[in-house]
């Protein structure tokens, strides 16, 4: 019978099979285990790109583009306190700090709040816009009030209240000849420190979205505390 030269390779196949599976195996249990065996043998092991050798995660800081301006988040303080208006009852309250400014405020989630250095500016849902700026090296109320007022309004009323514990003074003005209500400014001192609170661009909004707002605006005031006693 003619013999092909492939029956003789065939056939060492045939008697020595499990010798190839077992080659195969250790091949395959080395290359599962050469992060054990090739430190022994003083080969070194390479880092995958963008892996660190570590059980450590990295982290990254990327800093802002204005340092001294950012989003006011309610996880700076965590006290809270329960609202005084039926209006604003069943609106959540977030705390805020201002470390620089030494003063404290609770207002509501919905705002959007931008701190500048001492100062802090929220836009509310509404449209409407609340500020608290501190000014050092005041004299009295009515320097704070001459020195921070400087456009042209008509006070519509002026209220005697107190802040803080401290006595203020609350002026409602409007823009001249009108009798809408424009901005409510509150003006309070702490020690040499002086504080407007202010709520502005009143003049736009309906009659509804000014008494919400307006509440909102009260609750800002009757949670708003000093922090450098």
């Amino acid at each position: 019978m003619y013999k092909r030269w492939w029956d003789t390779p065939m056939c060492w196949v045939c008697d020595y099979w499990w010798t190839l599976l077992a080659a195969l195996a250790l091949i395959a249990v080395a290359l599962l285990t050469r992060n054990i065996w090739l430190p022994l043998l003083g080969v070194p092991q390479s880092t995958p790109e963008g892996v660190y050798a570590t059980d450590t995660p990295s982290t990254s800081f990327t800093p802002t583009v204005e340092p001294n301006s950012y989003i006011a988040t309610p996880s700076l303080i965590t006290q809270t306190v329960p609202s005084t208006s039926s209006v604003t009852e069943n609106i959540q309250q977030s705390g805020y700090i201002n470390t620089q400014g030494g003063y404290a405020l609770n207002y509501p989630v919905q705002w959007q709040g931008t701190e500048i250095g001492a100062d802090i500016q929220f836009s509310t849902q509404q449209g409407a816009m609340a500020y608290v700026h501190a000014k050092s090296s005041v004299q009295d109320i009515n320097t704070l009030i001459e020195t921070t007022q400087v456009f042209s309004y008509d006070v519509l009323q002026t209220i005697k209240t107190s802040i803080a514990g401290q006595p203020a003074r609350c002026i409602e003005a409007a823009l001249p000849g009108s009798s809408t209500p424009t901005a409510i400014s509150c003006f309070v001192l702490d020690g040499p420190k002086g504080f407007v609170i202010s709520l502005t661009e009143l003049d736009a909004l309906n009659q509804d979205q000014l008494q919400i707002v307006r509440a909102q605006f009260m609750d800002l005031l009757s949670s708003f505390r000093f922090t450098t006693r």
